[in-house]
This record gives C-alpha cells, structure tokens and sequence, in this order.
C-alpha cells in the first residue's frame, strides 16, 4: 500500500517530497564524495616534481599555474597535495650555528676562477678572497686577478683597516699563499708565519665553509633574511645579486629584479594615481626582491618615505638582496636625513648578510690594458 506523503510530512514537520525521496531509497549524501579533481591529470607530474630535492609545493604550484591557469586557488592545491600523501619529506635540520666570542676568530677562503661577462660580451676572469668574522658574521669580499702571496697580505692589511683591528685567529685552508707542503706533510710557510706574528693573529689550518656558495644554497630565505652587497662600481655587485636571483627562480620562488631609481619612479607614480597601497603590495609579495645600485642619484623626502614604508612592508616577511655603492653611514645623504636613513637601515640589516667587495673595476680592465701597452708603445 502506498504511504500518505503529505500526511507524514505533517507529522514530522518536512517537505512531503523528503519524504517520498526517502521512501524511493535515498539514504542521503555519502560522507566521502568521490568527485573527481582538475588537478588528477596532473597527478604524475605532481609527484615527480615533489620527490626533486628542494622543491617546495608553492614551487610547483606556480609552474602548473603557468601551464594551465584552471588549476585553482594554491589553499587548493596544497589540500590536494596533502590528501593524496605527496607532500615532500620534512627536511634535514641544520646544524648547530658555530659561535665565536667577539674579535676571536675570521676564517679565509679563495673563491676561485670566477667568469665574469659584460653585456658586450667580454669575458673577465676573476678570483674572490673571502674573509668572515666568526661572531658577527661580517663579510669582505676582495677581488683580485691572481691568489699571489703579496695580493694575500695586501688584501687582510686593507681588511684589517677596514674592520678597525686584527681577529686572534685566521682560519685559511691549504693554499699555496699559505702553505707550504713537502709530500703529506703541510706548514704555513714562513714568510706568512712573520707577517701572521708581525700582525699579532694565529695561522690555523682548516676548510672553511664558503660564503657566496652558503648564499648560493639560499638558507637566508628559510629565515626572511636580506643580503646586501657593498663596494665601488665595476666589482661585481649586480653580477652577484642577479645569480642568486636567478636560482631563487630556479628553484620556484617568486623573484623580482629592478632599479632602485625605477622603483622610486613607480612608487611616485602610484602616489599621484591614488593606488599606493596597491603597488605596494605588488612588490612586496616577492619571495625576493632584488634593488639595484642604491646611491647613484638621491632621492627627495617623498621618495624616501616610499621606500621607507615598502622595507617596512617586507621586514621579517620576505627577503630583499640590495646593491649599492655607499657605505651605510653615509646613506643619510641618499634618504635627505640620517633618521630616515637609520629606519630603512635598522629594517634591512637586522636579519642580513652584509658582503663588502674590493677591488678595481672590471669594466675598465680592458681599458686599463689597452692604455698600459699603448704608454709602453710609446
């Protein structure tokens, strides 16, 4: 016999077609929907891409973006990764930070054989002495055409200057400057040894870690952390900063190099149209933010209260790789003041690599050649 529908709704106070779904069969929704996913063709490839060492799940999402813009929101994506069990293994957890008591220790290292090439496609050949200080970290980068003993000695005698003092201890590791090595057996050679005991340091031998490649490993980006490179035109700077750049990009992150006078252009501009905020916003959401040759040409008040507040927006948040040719007391000239000069500076240099480099310019070499013979022609 066929059930009063209406009649039951009443009764318990539902729509009288509930009730005839339910007396058809319907046992109401599953709670576990098999829907299919946009993203299950993609599914290989996702997992291919994970199981690569570094690669982050945003990574991979911008590079599927790029290939189909359908794919969804990345909350998405990375709920589709986490069910489906692909997401990368936890990494390895860093070793513990060596320190060193203030003025104790420096450690020394050659970077050698680095090719340079400019945009007229001249290629210059270059060696970069490193030196760090053990506690604070603080970098000096010298560049020099050979690894010679006398560029050695110059080079720690400018550095020494430059830092106001000598360390206790130099760290080096078994370079021919140094050392001298008869079969297995290794000693500083002793005219290092008078110049050591002259200057008051201690040699030690060891392999110590190098600074560019720690860069090159992009740990500062697990900590939001910035790096500025600092020192005369031609040495460089920009040749430094766009390599890091560009394996930020390799690996995914999201990456931005400009001008620093073009970005205080582009902030202006906003600043009349009225869309500020929004530009703002568009470079601030740079995994890396890379500003080129900060203190070429100042900057008025308005412009340096624009970038003022675009540091502010990325500190602690996102990393910013600076070149500039100004030593930081005198950014107070660029800025119009040293108050807002210190804001910008206490925000860039609290969690930061700062790499000075030395040396003569690599874009008048070739110059400095051709009138060196042309004179001895003469």
């Amino acid at each position: 016999m066929k059930p009063n529908f209406s009649e039951l709704a009443r009764i318990y106070g539902i729509d009288r077609r509930t009730v005839k779904k339910y007396y058809e069969g319907y046992e109401g929704k599953p709670k576990n929907r098999n829907k299919p996913s946009k993203l299950d063709k993609y599914y290989d490839e996702i997992k291919s891409k994970l199981a690569i060492k570094g690669v982050t799940v945003k990574g991979v999402y911008e590079y599927l973006k790029s290939k189909d813009e359908t794919i969804g929101t990345y909350s998405n994506f990375n709920k589709y990764v986490k069910k489906k069990g692909l997401k990368p293994e936890k990494k390895v957890k860093g070793h513990p930070r060596f320190e060193t008591d203030p003025g104790e220790q420096a450690q020394v290292d050659w970077k050698e054989n680095i090719k340079l090439v400019s945009r007229n496609g001249e290629e210059f050949v270059i060696n970069v002495l490193d030196f760090k200080l053990g506690y604070s970290r603080y970098c000096c980068f010298e560049i020099n055409r050979t690894k010679t003993q006398e560029e050695l000695i110059e080079s720690l005698i400018r550095i020494f200057k430059d830092i106001g003092g000598v360390p206790k201890e130099i760290l080096f590791d078994n370079a021919a400057a140094v050392v001298d090595i008869t079969g297995e057996k290794i000693k500083v050679n002793s005219r290092f040894k008078s110049f050591a005991k002259d200057f008051g340091f201690e040699v030690k031998l060891c392999k110590p870690r190098h600074s560019i490649m720690d860069l090159m490993s992009l740990r500062f980006l697990e900590g939001n952390e910035n790096i500025l490179f600092v020192g005369t035109p031609g040495v460089g700077k920009t040749h430094l900063a766009t390599a890091i750049g560009i394996e930020c990009a390799k690996r995914r992150y999201s990456t931005y190099f400009i001008h620093f006078q073009e970005l205080i252009a582009q902030l202006k501009k906003a600043l009349l149209e009225n869309r500020l905020e929004y530009r703002l916003k568009h470079f601030s959401k740079y995994k890396v933010l890379i500003i080129d040759e900060i203190g070429y040409l100042p900057i008025d008040n308005d412009g340096a209260n624009l970038f003022f507040q675009l540091i502010s927006s990325r500190y602690e948040k996102s990393s910013t790789i600076i070149t500039t040719n100004v030593v930081f007391s005198e950014w107070g000239e660029i800025f119009g003041g040293a108050t807002i000069a210190n804001a910008i500076l206490d925000r860039l240099l609290h969690h930061s690599y700062v790499i000075f480099i030395k040396g003569p310019s690599y874009r008048l070499q070739s110059k400095t050649v051709y009138f060196s013979n042309t004179n001895q022609q003469n």
